[in-house]
């Protein structure tokens, strides 16, 4: 279930570990490699893309858990991960682990001793305890990566991969084609907050309130004008009507999209000022 957690949220994900996996085992009965092998198709391929090639290295400071050296939760509580390990006995059953950090004050040459906790999953209960945390992680990594992108042409490009619960209608490539500044900006925190909403919807009616923009239909007045413009071709050749719409911008800019109850995607139809 842990390791399930991060396709279920449309996010890569790693497992990193101190030592090498091929070394690695649970027990002298069991190594990594046996228990892998035992997976099904699917979930031994997704857990082979995710294993780290290196081990980590994390030497300074010290960390232990138990009165063990613990890089492993060290290297989590550093970078603010979540922990995960396997339920093989009750000092793991825990949704956050005490763990001692050591150090040498640089001011006073001393050792100092602080008690830290580090976020921890083992099963899927505990998997589903984090799912806020995990919300927030994929929502904030996203944004950092999304943030990066500098042209519209790099948006379009990179668009599956940023996001991946939105699918975007062929004629937006040439609509943002010019994006870059502040528009380009507010384009990407807008279609970061829709994918995060659609990679979370799982149930029930489209909520238009989940995001900002001010989602709304357009009128029936409108509809029968721009019924041409609005009628737009998908990339499964399906022609919707894409009458919703929200802003994302204070000059103007509007994007029209479709929310797939089926799906549970969003198609982006139109992007770029009032359709007149």
């Amino acid at each position: 279930m842990c390791i399930n957690a991060g396709k279920s949220h449309n996010r890569k994900a790693s497992i990193i570990s101190v030592n090498r996996f091929s070394e690695f085992n649970f027990h002298k009965d069991l190594l990594f490699q046996q228990w892998v092998s035992g997976q099904t198709k699917d979930l031994k391929n997704l857990i082979i893309s995710m294993v780290s090639k290196s081990p980590l290295i994390l030497d300074y400071p010290y960390y232990s858990f138990n009165g063990e050296n613990s890089k492993g939760l060290g290297y989590a509580f550093e970078n603010d991960l979540l922990a995960i390990s396997f339920d093989m006995d009750q000092l793991w059953q825990h949704t956050t682990l005490p763990i001692k950090l050591e150090y040498i004050d640089e001011d006073s040459n001393s050792l100092v001793e602080e008690n830290v906790e580090v976020r921890h999953a083992y099963d899927g209960d505990s998997v589903q305890y984090h799912e806020s945390y995990i919300d927030q992680s994929i929502l904030r990594d996203n944004k950092l990566e999304a943030l990066e992108i500098d042209s519209g042409a790099m948006l379009w490009i990179q668009r599956q991969e940023l996001f991946p619960s939105l699918s975007f209608c062929s004629q937006i490539e040439q609509q943002i084609a010019s994006f870059s500044g502040d528009l380009l900006v507010n384009l990407i925190n807008r279609l970061i907050e829709m994918n995060h909403y659609f990679s979370n919807w799982r149930t029930g009616n489209f909520d238009r309130n989940a995001f900002g923009g001010n989602s709304r239909l357009e009128s029936q007045t409108r509809i029968n004008q721009f019924n041409n413009r609005l009628n737009i071709v998908c990339p499964d050749s399906e022609i919707r009507l894409f009458s919703l719409h929200c802003n994302f911008s204070l000059h103007g800019q509007r994007m029209h999209f479709v929310p797939d109850q089926t799906k549970r995607i969003c198609w982006i139809g139109y992007i770029g000022k009032k359709i007149v």
